[in-house]
């Protein structure tokens, strides 16, 4: 759940795509025939990982650097045009990679189509802001007390937040919490799910630890925390919590998923096998018979969560469901929030009636590339509310950058 744009996504994209150890090693093999300047082999294996299944805009950009450098414009200016359609964009001013096809007219025309893109389009409104070195990546809303709750990643704290955005500490020194990440409110039970995990600090993946931490709304205190083992570095990122009262948590850096069973009250590894490479947000489908997985890389996985069968929900032809860091349903369709491209969006996803396939994606809102990242948020009635200008990313460039308040902006989903 850390800022995936800076290093995780580079981190991820090293590993394999898809469960077939095939496209790992293409990808391998044309990461270190770049290294070496063997282009063809470069652009050879980028292929060999198309075939093998894998299907990223981010093996489209590389096979469009891959064809300039060895002179094929048309080649190039084709996957540019597809990363184009898609509705994304990628810094291509000044990629040295691309400098034989840039003064071409086919370029400076795809140029203008990632311009277009860029362009923000806010249907959103701000509902409060929270202070400036606040830095939230989760939000969620309990309506019994009308209330919303805000992890801070750089504060290490949690805040209870109402319609106007006056706050209370919630949370105490001695809960020992890292940075906050995601977080879920159990409304029959009263009780409030958080993931934190340490990585600001850590030196060493050996100190990157996490935890599970569960409060109780009714007296502000927190009732049990549940820690991985610390023997590997891991890092609990979203959390939702069913109508039985099991929680459920993505580690993104040991890629899995935890939960916690009710009755057993005690975290353990959710077994479905070696699926996942960068998972992040989740959310249940309206009967909680299916678990929807938003993984960076891979993009959207559903799981049965009796038979723990589960299969990639396929993409429309012209849009990219990769990226995704929140997810969540609503009468019957995905929210989203998309940042690992540029630039941000908010989405709506249909699914055909076997969850097999995403059969549209509507863009609700694109960010402004200068404004910071969409991360999490909560729906509340018939509006999402979410993180808008996460500026984490600003922190770890510039620990003495001068951050901005943190806008909570709302939509309508109709």
């Amino acid at each position: 759940m850390m800022r995936k744009a800076a290093f995780l996504f580079v981190f991820c994209l090293f590993y394999t795509f898809i469960s077939a150890q095939t496209a790992s090693d293409f990808y391998d093999a044309a990461t270190k025939a770049y290294k070496a300047k063997d282009y063809k082999s470069f652009v050879e294996n980028l292929n060999k990982t198309l075939d093998a299944g894998a299907n990223h805009p981010r093996i489209y950009y590389n096979l469009a650097c891959g064809y300039a450098l060895l002179g094929d414009a048309p080649k190039s200016i084709e996957w540019l045009n597809r990363i184009a359609a898609l509705g994304i964009s990628y810094d291509i001013e000044k990629d040295e990679d691309l400098s034989s096809i840039r003064s071409t007219p086919e370029f400076q025309s795809v140029l203008e189509k990632f311009k277009q893109n860029q362009k923000p389009v806010v249907h959103s409104a701000v509902a409060f802001t929270l202070p400036r070195d606040f830095v939230p990546e989760g939000l969620t809303y309990d309506p019994a007390q009308k209330m919303f709750y805000a992890g801070s990643i750089l504060l290490k704290k949690i805040l209870q937040v109402d319609t106007k955005g006056a706050s209370t500490d919630i949370s105490s020194s001695q809960d020992g919490l890292y940075e906050v990440l995601g977080m879920s409110i159990d409304h029959k039970r009263n009780f409030l799910w958080a993931s934190s995990a340490q990585f600001i600090d850590a030196d060493t993946d050996a100190k990157k630890v996490s935890a599970l931490f569960r409060y109780d709304l009714k007296t502000k205190r927190l009732l049990k925390r549940y820690d991985l083992p610390s023997d590997q570095p891991h890092q609990l990122g979203d959390v939702i919590v069913n109508r039985a009262g099991d929680a459920y948590t993505t580690d993104s850096l040991n890629p899995a998923i935890y939960y916690v069973d009710h009755q057993k009250d005690q975290l353990a590894k959710f077994e479905v096998g070696d699926l996942f490479r960068s998972p992040q947000g989740l959310c249940f489908s309206p009967d909680e018979k299916l678990l929807f997985v938003a993984d960076y890389v891979r993009g959207l996985i559903a799981i049965d969560l009796s038979t723990k069968s589960h299969w990639n929900v396929k993409p429309p032809a012209d849009a990219t469901i990769a990226g995704i860091d929140g997810l969540y349903e609503y009468k019957g369709h995905l929210i989203a929030t998309q940042n690992g491209f540029n630039p941000n969006r908010i989405l709506r996803l249909t699914l055909n009636n076997t969850n097999e396939q995403v059969t549209r994606v509507e863009v609700l809102e694109v960010g402004d590339p200068k404004g910071g990242e969409f991360t999490l948020g909560v729906i509340v009635g018939n509006e999402f509310y979410f993180v808008a200008n996460s500026q984490l990313e600003s922190y770890y460039e510039d620990h003495k950058a001068k951050l901005n308040p943190t806008e909570i902006r709302k939509i309508k989903l109709g």
